[in-house]
């Protein structure tokens, strides 16, 4: 498969959200995106970071990022393995993985072999032992984009393994030249 680097647009898609309505890269024009590719919904690892995401969500929100999650299962899994509790970001079904094709997540034994290895303990101490759903996905390596809001990657990250995911700091640092405008306005506005 070929990474997709930074400084290129990002490859144009059609997905279906797990509510059934088709979505386009396009709908996030105007914002700054974060792309994440997920597992499988079963996922134990997936699932920690979705948690995480939805920890951070109102403030990503407010600096303007929309997140949208893709899984490769199909919407019946997404609903009963991750969205149980309300998530406050769009996931998409892929499950022909069509998406993971187009920008270039792998599938790895050794990979994930790693990462249960290297990610267990994290996620007996976080969580205790999630219900998992097996599948062939399960080789899949998590994989996460930061597109500007022009659509141009401005952040690739392909995980070394099934639990490694683009770093919180990194997401923040992608949006801080965002603040800045905003901070300006807001004490112009206000006479400051």
């Amino acid at each position: 498969m070929t990474r997709l680097r930074p400084g290129i647009p990002a490859p144009g898609f059609s997905g279906v959200e797990i509510g059934g309505q088709r979505l386009r890269l396009d709908d996030f024009e105007g914002r700054p995106l974060l792309l994440s590719f997920f597992r499988e919904a079963g996922c134990p690892f997936c699932n920690i970071r979705v948690y995480e995401l939805t920890q951070h969500y109102g403030r990503f929100r407010e600096q303007g990022l929309a997140i949208l999650a893709v899984f490769s299962s199909p919407p019946d899994d997404i609903r009963h393995y991750v969205a149980q509790r309300p998530r406050p970001f769009v996931m998409l079904t892929d499950p022909e993985q069509e998406l993971y094709r187009l920008y270039g997540v792998e599938h790895s034994a050794p990979k994930m072999w790693w990462g249960v290895v290297r990610h267990f303990g994290r996620m007996i101490r976080g969580f205790g032992v999630a219900p998992v759903k097996a599948s062939r996905d399960a080789t899949l390596v998590p994989a996460d984009f930061l597109i500007d809001e022009t659509g141009v990657i401005r952040d690739a990250h392909y995980g070394r393994d099934i639990g490694d995911h683009i770093p919180i700091e990194r997401i923040q640092t992608f949006l801080y030249p965002r603040i800045l405008p905003l901070k300006g306005r807001r004490a112009q506005s206000s006479g400051l």
